[in-house]
């Protein structure tokens, strides 16, 4: 549906000036963006729930360079207590759906 809205926008379909156009452009694009990194927590087709647990927590190291809690650090590592773990990936997810949210209410006209 949101292509079908952005592919609309584009041809003049749906609005008529162009500052319009690029506006509604911009907003479908930021929800896309928010919904696919919200998308991205939950279990693709097909993909067991330790593949899931094992992608997620690969995003969330490249996003904020720590371990998602559940994986094991290496034994010459200080291990941050299962709070903090807790705490920074809780604040992480939090953030995603902060976006989202945000997103969502700037797309309001």
């Amino acid at each position: 549906m949101l292509k079908e809205i952005k592919d609309r926008a584009a041809s003049g379909c749906l609005i008529g000036p162009e500052e319009d156009r690029d506006w509604l452009i911009a907003k479908v694009e930021s929800l896309q963006d928010a919904l696919v990194d919200l998308l991205r927590l939950f279990s693709e087709p097909g993909e067991s729930a330790n593949d899931t647990f094992e992608r997620v927590a690969e995003l969330y190291r490249l996003s904020t360079g720590h371990l998602r809690p559940g994986k094991s650090y290496p034994m010459e590592c200080h291990v941050p207590p299962m709070a903090d773990q807790l705490a920074a990936y809780t604040e992480w997810v939090e953030g995603l759906k902060s976006q989202a949210t945000e997103a969502l209410e700037e797309s309001e006209c």
